[in-house]
């Protein structure tokens, strides 16, 4: 009975360091870029660490503007405060003052660790998971594949599950309504099923892809404008 209640003390004590913080030193921010889009969205903040206790915190897209202050180690967290004086008058802008740590990365499944700045993760290239890796896509199964940009050569229905039954996307393009994306539509493809599947005589994976879409277009299940889906492979090129 002991060595029971030992085993079970070793394993939850292992648990509780295993979800401790990552220490974070001034060498590893200063000059690095974190972004809170990670790959499940399209658009985000650019928080930007530059040299002398001084960040940048920008929307990466149009129509963004620049916020800035300054950040330090205190306890072990690093510390951001931001400026009283801002030149960008946007009314949405980050928190006054965050603590922020590195932490397993539980909202991004392509990623291993996060910046966590007060509730906001924050992700940086170093802690991207290995290609080949298998993850978990809302709870589907996906391989990690190198990321490229491809084309469809058909008119393409994207949908919410690699499935041939599963809800598709409408999509509004240069002011036009589509079931699909049109033949030609480039895709951004970051993982894929496990396994081929045919349909209708074509063999492949369903991939999960962002479309390549300008600031006016876009596509939407209905209710809620999305970024990212899963695409039958066949028809890339």
């Amino acid at each position: 009975m002991r060595l029971f209640l030992i085993l079970i003390l070793i394993g939850f004590n292992f648990s509780l360091l295993s979800q401790s913080d990552d220490e974070i030193n001034l060498k590893f921010i200063e000059n690095s870029e974190w972004n809170n889009k990670g790959k499940l969205y399209s658009y985000g903040n650019l928080l930007i660490f530059q040299k002398k206790g001084v960040f940048k915190e920008e929307f990466a897209g149009e129509g963004g503007c620049e916020f800035y202050g300054i950040y330090n180690i205190v306890d072990s967290k690093l510390v951001l405060k931001l400026n009283a004086k801002q030149s960008c008058e946007s009314e949405i802008k980050p928190e006054k003052e965050r603590s922020c740590s590195i932490r397993i990365a539980n909202d991004d499944p392509f990623y291993n660790k996060a910046l966590v700045c007060n509730s906001m993760p924050y992700y940086h290239n170093q802690f991207l998971k290995s290609y080949n890796e298998i993850i978990e896509i809302n709870g589907i199964k996906a391989e990690i594949i190198k990321e490229r940009v491809v084309k469809t050569d058909v008119n393409l229905k994207i949908r919410e599950k690699p499935e041939i039954e599963s809800s598709y996307y409408k999509c509004l393009i240069e002011g036009r309504d589509y079931d699909f994306m049109p033949k030609g539509s480039r895709f951004r493809i970051f993982a894929r099923t496990i396994e081929k599947i045919e349909i209708n005589g074509n063999t492949d994976y369903w991939y999960y892809v962002e479309p390549i879409l300008d600031w006016y277009s876009g596509c939407s299940d209905g209710k809620k404008y999305v970024n990212r889906a899963w695409a039958f492979g066949a028809f890339f090129k």
